[in-house]
């Protein structure tokens, strides 16, 4: 299985890609609860492009995650901990935006699931 990134970084080949298990691994940058949602939404520079309120969001977020498997793609949850994206952002040089999550989730995924 090759293990991707949400950006089609290659992570680690693990070996043959069987039908029966996603082929893709995608990290999903996720809110844990509604005032987490907030604070970072006012602070996305993006924010006119995210959804407007938590239960919005969650809703569109687990349909998103409960269709991965037929789609061949197994999503991960990656917490989107205000104070590490925040720093990962700075410390990165990226902007508070959609690409920065989908970077963000992404390298969690390679940390998670290897990196080689």
């Amino acid at each position: 299985m090759i293990l991707v990134s949400p950006e089609g970084v290659k992570c680690q080949n693990t070996g043959e890609i069987k039908p029966s298990m996603p082929s893709v691994k995608n990290g999903i940058f996720w809110y844990r609860n509604e005032s987490e949602f907030n604070r970072l939404r006012e602070l996305m520079d993006d924010k006119d492009n995210i959804a407007r309120s938590y239960g919005e969001w969650l809703k569109a977020a687990e349909e998103l995650l409960d269709s991965g498997p037929q789609r061949g793609i197994l999503f991960t949850k990656i917490k989107a901990d205000p104070d590490d994206f925040i720093r990962w952002c700075n410390v990165n040089s990226h902007r508070l935006d959609f690409k920065a999550r989908r970077l963000y989730a992404a390298q969690k995924v390679c940390e998670i699931f290897g990196n080689g």
